[in-house]
């Protein structure tokens, strides 16, 4: 059978897919809803894209139905038999794919009715289309899309008892973790989203049947209907703006450009660019530009710096959208209509603060406070004023941009700390080829979108770096060509940099280089910027914090202004065989309190490395976030890595970095091997006591195939006795924690003297 185009039954429905009102007669001149395509009562069938249109005929009949919600659309859970609320309290917990649970649930002769957690729980939003109560939310559903030059996308649609319609459609991951609403796109449409419900196709009320009115692939919310729909969230009390307010002023334009070319949050590729350059484009409304201003303003200063830009067409399309379905009419937050009785351009201030680009909108509405308080007599306006808090939507609110686990973080500085020679280059380098490519290699989440990183390593010459980058490559199996244009090296030894020094008795921050930096950040597109060490990019006393404060803060204003992660790499003072920790950073305090996030990075300890048998723990070392003040603390305290050798063709021996998985000494422990070793303790006397000749250690080492090293002293025990030695430790550690394992008790030897002795425990297992 040919695609749905193909096919005569349905290309006349597919072509336009419209909502037909049941109770309107159809119009020739209107296009409507897809026809209906259900499967025939009786077996179930399958259609060419995986959708399993079950039979109503049979006791099996829901859960088959069930089992098709889980696999086409998300998890289910259960609702009241001939109605729509959730049997559980916990339902969005309970919710589940499990095809053994879904069939125990609905198995039943009286099986309950399907519902569907909608919004981030599957990804999945619906818009739920009511006729009733005069409501005809079909109708408004048509209108909506022809309002937008669009038509209703092909979807899944379910219909209800009621005569309305779900239509499925999959979302991003920001759009689904917001709550829905009701008719705030229209009378009749609501947005079943996270922590809503939707009742499954299969159910029944009153005798009446959920079912599959539109049998089609969930396809992907069109960006129309999400502008709308983030629109109708972010909506509080409109604000107007006076009746014949002047837009595209030079100062609503000076201040609006600023805006877009320095604070506007770039839209980034799979990390919500639409809704962020929607977001934008209501803000420039707000600032007092018209619709065609905005179109080109944004074009000239924000769409460079988005990732990628937008093509002209579609960049119209969120601007149209913004001004459409703003809740604020253009201006409500223009300089001239705060400050309507001045004229902005002739005051002497305002226009000193435009000519100096200073881009805080705050002091140039105290240069226009500070002209109409001379010109009416009284004092000066403050040169600081509290700003009130104005409430909106959380789910409008920008969510933070991880770049790269929870670490790098777009606007941000942060920094990880490790003594000197622990592999902290060499991580670097891999985590911006798993940035560049979006390849998990060592873990981190990364963006499959992949980034554009640059490494400043201030240390080494080009030619050591270039060695360290070709060991990655080539131990992790990246094509070089996907490096070109998303990785750029620089070397300290032929570019040196240095942002902020000390001049006499001030601190200097370097503010041509703070401009550079962030312009050509800003021209390449720099996502990521890692200087490696942070010592080497500044010339100030380290143990002086106010000095360390400002050259941290220095990096951070490039990551703002450059809208990108900034790295700084930092050595750890001298520990003594201490483990490092965030406050082991060089220098002052200042480091690790500027810095929103700091890791660190230590080498495997001598102690550790017995245990585990490892002979060279200089090739080990853990990674742990010491202070994750954007994001919660890690479930797992630490990442393991190892420096791997990697021989390049040109026969260089080079280090690369490369997960490890940390083993566990108790993984191939068995019952088995307690159950022999019991009986061994039960038939004899085997001491507690590790340098006795009977120490019980050594049954358990025969049992579970170990060289401990019998016979051998301290001295002449290798690497891999101690380690075993340990494991046996840890093993009798845990049996005699374990119910129906091991226990201590005192017992006579031959010389009838008393000593501890293993033995088997009396508890039951």
């Amino acid at each position: 059978m040919g695609s749905d185009g193909d096919c005569p039954r349905t290309r006349r429905c597919l072509d336009a897919p419209r909502l037909q009102p049941q109770s309107a007669p159809q119009k020739k001149t209107r296009r409507h809803w897809p026809k209906v395509r259900r499967a025939p009562e009786g077996n179930m069938k399958m259609s060419p894209h995986n959708s399993t249109v079950p039979a109503l005929n049979s006791q099996a009949s829901r859960i088959e139905f069930a089992l098709w919600c889980a696999r086409t659309i998300g998890p289910v859970f259960r609702c009241a038999r001939n109605g729509k609320q959730p049997m559980k309290a916990g339902w969005q917990k309970e919710a589940t794919t499990d095809r053994a649970t879904i069939r125990e649930w609905f198995g039943s002769p009286n099986p309950p009715n399907i519902g569907i957690a909608t919004g981030d729980t599957c990804g999945v939003i619906v818009v739920d289309l009511d006729r009733k109560d005069g409501k005809n939310g079909p109708e408004a559903f048509i209108a909506l899309a022809e309002a937008h030059g669009s038509k209703v996308p092909k979807t899944l649609i379910v219909g209800t008892p009621s005569g309305g319609q779900h239509l499925f459609y999959r979302v991003p991951a920001h759009v689904a973790a917001m709550t829905g609403n009701v008719g705030a796109l229209g009378d009749g449409i609501d947005i079943r989203a996270a922590g809503n419900l939707v009742v499954g196709a299969g159910s029944t009320i009153d005798g009446k049947p959920y079912r599959i009115l539109y049998d089609a692939p969930i396809v992907d919310m069109p960006e129309w209907l999400i502008d709308a729909f983030l629109a109708s969230k972010a909506r509080a009390e409109p604000r107007k703006a006076p009746e014949g307010l002047e837009l595209d002023t030079s100062p609503a334009v000076t201040l609006t450009s600023r805006y877009l070319a320095h604070d506007a949050p770039p839209a980034v590729e799979g990390s919500g660019g639409d809704a962020q350059t929607y977001a934008v484009a209501c803000e420039v409304r707000d600032m007092g530009i018209s619709e065609d201003k905005a179109l080109g303003l944004i074009a000239e200063h924000y769409n460079p710096r988005c990732s990628p830009p937008w093509e002209i067409d579609d960049l119209a399309v969120k601007v149209a959208n913004a001004y459409r379905y703003g809740q604020n009419s253009p201006g409500v937050a223009a300089i001239n209509q705060e400050f309507d009785d001045l004229d902005a351009e002739q005051d002497a201030e305002l226009q000193l603060c435009q000519e100096l680009g200073l881009d805080v909108p705050q002091m140039i509405r105290t240069a226009a406070a500070n002209a109409r308080a001379r010109a009416d007599g009284d004092t000066a306006a403050p040169l600081v004023s509290a700003t009130p808090f104005v409430w909106i939507d959380p789910a409008a609110i920008p969510r933070r941009q991880w770049l790269f686990g929870k670490h790098y973080i777009r606007g941000y500085a942060t920094g990880t700390v490790a003594p000197g020679g622990t592999g902290k280059t060499a991580m670097t380098i891999v985590e911006a080829l798993s940035m560049i490519t979006g390849r998990d290699l060592i873990g981190g989440d990364p963006n499959p979108v992949g980034l554009t990183v640059w490494l400043w390593n201030l240390e080494d010459p080009e030619v050591e770096i270039r060695r360290r980058i070709a060991a990655a490559v080539q131990h992790h199996g990246i094509n070089p060509a996907t490096l070109d244009g998303k990785l750029f090296v620089n070397s300290g030894r032929d570019t040196p940099l240095v942002i902020a020094r000390k001049v006499k008795d001030t601190i200097k921050v370097l503010e041509p280089i703070v401009d550079a930096l962030v312009a050509e950040i800003r021209a390449k597109r720099i996502d990521v910027l890692t200087v490696d060490p942070f010592v080497s990019s500044h010339s100030l006393p380290e143990n002086d914090n106010a000095a360390m404060d400002a050259a941290v803060k220095a990096w951070a204003r490039v990551a703002h202004l450059g809208n990108c992660a900034v790295e700084l790499v930092h050595h750890s003072r001298k520990l003594g065989g201490e483990e490092a920790s965030a406050e082991s950073a060089r220098g002052g305090s200042a480091f690790v309190d500027a810095c929103r996030g700091v890791r660190v990075i230590n080498r495997m300890s001598t102690d550790e490395a017995a245990k585990l048998g490892i002979s060279e723990p200089r090739f080990f070392f853990s990674m742990m976030d010491d202070k994750p003040n954007m994001a919660p603390p890690p479930t797992s305290k630490r990442d393991w890595f190892q420096l791997v050798s990697v021989f390049l063709p040109n026969g260089d021996e080079v280090g690369a970095v490369a997960r490890w998985e940390k083993p566990n000494q108790l993984d191939d422990v068995t019952p088995e091997h307690l159950a022999r070793v019991r009986a061994l303790f039960t038939e004899g006397n085997y001491l507690v006591n590790e340098q006795s000749p009977d120490w019980g250690g050594r049954a358990v080492a025969s049992v579970i195939g170990v060289d401990i090293g019998v016979g051998l002293s301290a001295k002449v025990r290798t690497t891999e006795h101690n380690g075993a030695r340990a494991k046996v430790r840890a093993i009798l550690a845990m049996w005699l924690k374990t119910p129906g394992g091991i226990k201590i008790e005192p017992r006579k030897n031959a010389k009838r003297e008393l000593k501890d002795c293993y033995a088997a425990s009396d508890d039951a297992a």
